[in-house]
């Protein structure tokens, strides 16, 4: 059995109830991914709330039948779906002018906080090959934009940054 590591970041997260979650029937937001596939959350509204929670999301898609949440980056194609496809886009909230604004200093970076034999699939940024060590693999979720999450596979080391994390299963593997 290999084992994977994988390591979530505290990252700071939107009151999502008070966002409001506007979506089209049968529509698809094509193209502009986030990440190299989708994230597999439970309904409409966990697709929804994802974005929120992702600094470059702007937009999403969801399909029902199989939990796949798209998020993209910007919304450049609409296609007509029957497939049952749901497509919405981030409310902006309006934010109300500040007196004189103050630079707030640059918090330390969280801990790295490991569970081990978890995964959580899709939402993959992107694979990097050649990782030494679960903390090398951290440090490139640090560096890289959008990294919430990774996971670390140490028998091939091989790196998995993530721009979410939703829905973790056990990671087994067989051999013969």
């Amino acid at each position: 059995m290999f084992k994977v590591i994988l390591v979530i970041f505290s990252i700071a997260l939107l009151n999502v109830n008070a966002q409001t979650c506007t979506f089209e029937s049968n529509v698809d937001y094509f193209g502009n991914d986030l990440g190299t596939g989708p994230c597999i959350v439970k309904t409409l509204d966990d697709c929804c709330a994802l974005c929120y929670r992702v600094a470059q999301c702007a937009a999403w898609t969801f399909l029902p039948s199989t939990g796949a949440c798209w998020l993209k980056y910007t919304v450049t194609e609409r296609r007509v779906m029957s497939d049952g496809r749901f497509s919405g886009c981030r409310q902006q909230p309006t934010l109300a002018p500040t007196q004189a604004s103050t630079q707030a200093p640059t918090p330390a970076p969280c801990p790295c906080t490991e569970k081990t034999d978890i995964n959580y699939p899709g939402c993959d940024l992107k694979e990097v090959a050649d990782v030494a060590s679960s903390a090398d693999c951290c440090s490139l979720c640090r560096q890289t934009t959008g990294c919430a999450a990774y996971a670390y596979y140490k028998e091939f080391k091989y790196c998995y940054l993530k721009s979410a994390k939703e829905n973790g299963t056990p990671e087994t593997y067989s051999g013969m």
